[in-house]
């Protein structure tokens, strides 16, 4: 495969911030010869196995039904042997060999594309030895591993754009294959008046905190309407289960309860329940989200450095949402739930 000789692409939107595992984006280099060679080898692997996948499940149909006459003959033909086997080949091979076609091919075809183009995100900063950083599955499972270290030390990843592929931590090359989530958050305005809150607010926070208070930018209230636009896209799978649910509850309701067979549908409806718990949980929270926005300020605090005690923050800046009270920026760094947020939208 040849390379493009391309430059750095730029950013749609240059008011944005690009984060990956708890760290800022710090700019794009270009893929040295390396490292190129360690992409190309995870991208020969997946893109050879989604072709074998995708054989082994065009075979399996005449394989279920040769399996089937051939048992056929050993057991006879009034044996139901015959008949399971090539249904279980049938329905369990061919789903499992196409499904394991596609993710091979998810990954192959991303990262042909940054093969291509041949740019790196570089991601630098230092990850918050405090707990309020996990809410980022990244930061949990890297820190885990003890590929970043927690502290002030400076972390330094590369990410493959395309096919987000961690392809280099802290100067050394890795095969890509663990996928990192790429985050974009709006930056804070550079120049922003901060007004101080009314003597009885402060008082009810506490004296030990300094509080004040800001404008949205631009940038952040479209940030903070894409996340209300999330939380309330139309939930397709709450409709299927409602579907299903719907007619287990009809038929309960003509015929009555049985054990047994009437188990699966009591799947359905506590599947349907905790389904309809979780989507009622993000619509409640993108309305208190959207009284923030409507409110338009945000609350910042300041805890003092010394002394410090156990009920002291840990932290030494924050934003807060008023009416949420969700956290916006930590020591200059978006909430976690920021960065987060966006992975069920995440290709």
């Amino acid at each position: 495969m040849e390379r493009e000789n391309r430059g750095p692409a730029q950013s749609d939107a240059p008011e944005d911030m690009r984060w990956c595992a708890g760290l800022p984006g710090a700019g794009e280099s270009r893929v040295t010869d390396a490292q190129h060679a360690l992409a190309l080898r995870v991208y020969h692997k997946a893109r050879d196995a989604a072709f074998l996948y995708a054989l082994l499940g065009a075979t399996l149909l005449p394989a279920s039904i040769g399996l089937g006459y051939l048992l056929g003959r050993v057991f006879g033909g009034e044996s139901f042997v015959p008949l399971a086997a090539a249904m279980v080949l049938f329905f369990f091979g061919i789903p499992l060999a196409v499904a394991k076609s596609i993710d091979q091919a998810k990954t192959a075809l991303p990262l042909r594309r940054d093969l291509t183009r041949g740019v790196l995100w570089i991601f630098e900063g230092s990850i918050a030895a405090a707990s309020y950083e996990e809410e980022d599955p990244d930061v949990v499972a890297l820190v885990e591993e003890g590929t970043l270290v927690r502290g002030q030390a400076a972390q330094r990843i590369g990410v493959l754009p395309s096919s987000s592929r961690l392809l280099q931590i802290n100067g050394k090359d890795v095969e890509p294959k663990r996928k990192v989530h790429v985050a974009t958050t709006a930056a804070s305005p550079e120049r922003s008046l901060r007004y101080s809150l009314p003597p009885d607010v402060k008082q009810a926070f506490g004296t030990t905190v300094g509080l004040k208070r800001r404008r949205f930018g631009e940038a952040e209230r479209k940030e903070l309407t894409s996340h209300i636009a999330r939380l309330t896209a139309v939930p397709f799978p709450l409709f299927v289960l409602t579907a299903f649910m719907a007619v287990t509850v009809s038929l309960w309701a003509v015929k009555g309860m049985e054990t047994g067979r009437e188990l699966l549908g009591l799947g359905w409806v506590i599947a349907w329940l905790l389904t309809a718990l979780r989507h009622v949980r993000r619509y409640l929270l993108a309305r208190r989200l959207e009284d923030d926005l409507q409110v338009g300020w945000l609350i910042s605090w300041e805890t003092p450095e010394a002394p410090r005690t156990p009920s002291t923050p840990p932290f030494s800046t924050a934003e807060v949402l008023p009416i949420s009270q969700m956290d916006w920026m930590i020591d200059g760094k978006p909430a976690a739930w920021r960065r987060v947020i966006q992975r069920a939208r995440a290709t």
